[in-house]
């Protein structure tokens, strides 16, 4: 055989094994693609709450709500903390999926705010910063919580539930401050002394008389336990007047069989299933239609 043939061959043989070479590799890629779509599609599908879960053992959880913020600046934090654990945390996100979730986030300016940039990997951090820029104000936060202590509503003496508001305004708003590491501890005078003034004369009278040592400066702790004492009373004390009233006036109950009387309980000429005191003098016996009086 020639070697110019011989050659040529070679060559061919040589063209078509780099060309078989060439889409196996081809095609070994498209698989790795595919797969590679198929686990991101696979760990998105699981929904965030899985970020909290670890490994697929662990026990299944409800899935969590996407925060919302439409830009009152108390929320702001609560949000934002939330918002970070949720979404920007997540490696299973590109930043241009995050801010999209960012966007389903927001309502009222902070969504005007970011809602002309196009929504790209690379605008995602500006448009989280402007967000940061605008609220994260510790200042305006701070301001705010203690303006919604000192303008808490006085309350009326015939409600305990302008009480309960007190109570919980209160706390909505001291603990973010504490968690801003405000010396709260060292407003407790303070914060008593605005609180008094908020609560009815007939309270008032009854915590200073609660206190061991009057003359002394007491802490704003005891004033909110003695309200949350007096709360609790109240509601227990509601309750069991409910019962009774319901136990007298329901609908169906044999009325005629019941007997009320004050000292010894005086038993009707018919026979009766039970009898038992409701009241420190008064007593109830079913099964007879005498009501009266005892002696």
């Amino acid at each position: 055989m020639p070697y110019h043939l011989a050659n040529k061959e070679e060559q061919i043989k040589i063209r078509n094994d780099f060309d078989d070479s060439y889409y196996a590799i081809l095609t070994h890629l498209s698989k790795l693609k595919l797969d590679d779509e198929h686990c991101r599609h696979m760990s998105r599908s699981i929904g965030l709450s899985d970020s909290f879960h670890g490994n697929s053992s662990s026990p299944k959880l409800p899935k969590l709500p996407l925060p919302s913020f439409s830009g009152n600046s108390t929320d702001w934090n609560s949000f934002y903390d939330l918002y970070l654990s949720l979404i920007h945390n997540n490696n299973a996100y590109t930043d241009a999926e995050k801010f999209r979730y960012l966007l389903l986030t927001l309502k009222n300016e902070p969504y005007d705010l970011i809602k002309s940039i196009p929504i790209t990997d690379a605008n995602y951090n500006i448009a989280l910063h402007i967000l940061v820029s605008r609220y994260e104000n510790k200042r305006v936060i701070a301001n705010t919580h203690l303006h919604k202590i000192l303008d808490i509503e006085p309350c009326s003496d015939k409600s305990t539930i302008s009480l309960r508001n007190l109570l919980n305004i209160y706390h909505e708003n001291i603990r973010p401050l504490q968690v801003m590491r405000f010396p709260t501890n060292e407003w407790s005078f303070i914060l008593l002394t605005i609180l008094l003034r908020k609560i009815p004369l007939s309270i008032r009278k009854r915590y200073e008389l609660s206190l061991q040592s009057p003359s002394d400066i007491p802490d704003i702790d005891t004033l909110i336990n003695f309200l949350e004492r007096e709360l609790s009373a109240n509601e227990i004390s509601s309750s069991n007047c409910n019962i009774s009233h319901r136990f007298f006036s329901k609908e169906g109950s044999n009325t005629k069989n019941v007997s009320l009387q004050r000292g010894p309980l005086l038993l009707g000429d018919r026979s009766h299933t039970f009898a038992t005191n409701i009241g420190p003098n008064w007593v109830i016996a079913r099964g007879t239609t005498r009501v009266g009086r005892g002696r």
